[in-house]
């Protein structure tokens, strides 16, 4: 290390400690965007499924189906204001707008009712999946703080697993 001869080693200690918390802040706020773009990304998938079984009800008729789907509906909202909170205690403003939960909002867009229509359940499955695999990719990414990962694999993935057992009633119901 190259030492300044002007500068005492008191003052070469304070621009050693100031370089280090530089160092320090920098890598704290590369892991805050880093943790806030996987959440957000997991929040981004929860709001568009939140929408699409909104769509579904919206269009559904008094089919005793309806209350499962009414339900997968609710579990997605409630994911969603988990990972709401999460980003908001990083201090990161969540984004609102929806990503795209690719099959499931084709099976929107056609106007059929899931519950007359297996095709239409499987991919509301493969939605489920995806936001299954979305999640067991976020607790592998090594990013994540442990309750952020408790968040996960104690309440969100839960609630995936037993929406794909309710459409898989539903499937064999069909």
């Amino acid at each position: 290390m190259l030492v300044n001869p002007k500068l005492s080693s008191e003052d070469e200690n304070r621009k050693r400690t100031s370089c280090a918390e530089k160092r320090r802040k920098e890598n704290k706020k590369m892991e805050k965007h880093s943790k806030g773009e996987i959440l957000g990304s997991l929040l981004k998938a929860e709001l568009s499924a939140a929408e699409t079984y909104q769509h579904l009800l919206e269009k559904a008729s008094e089919d005793p189906g309806v209350s499962a789907l009414n339900r997968i509906h609710e579990d997605h909202q409630e994911s969603a204001q988990a990972l709401v909170n999460q980003l908001t205690d990083l201090g990161i403003r969540p984004a609102r707008e929806t990503g795209t939960w690719s099959v499931v909002a084709v099976v929107a867009e056609m106007g059929v009712h899931p519950l007359s229509d297996p095709m239409a359940i499987k991919a509301l499955k493969e939605g489920e999946e995806q936001g299954l695999e979305g999640y067991r990719n976020a607790l592998l990414s090594g990013t994540l703080t442990r309750d952020q990962k408790s968040l996960i694999s104690d309440h969100l993935l839960p609630r995936v697993n037993r929406n794909l057992s309710r459409l898989n009633k539903l499937l064999e119901a069909a």
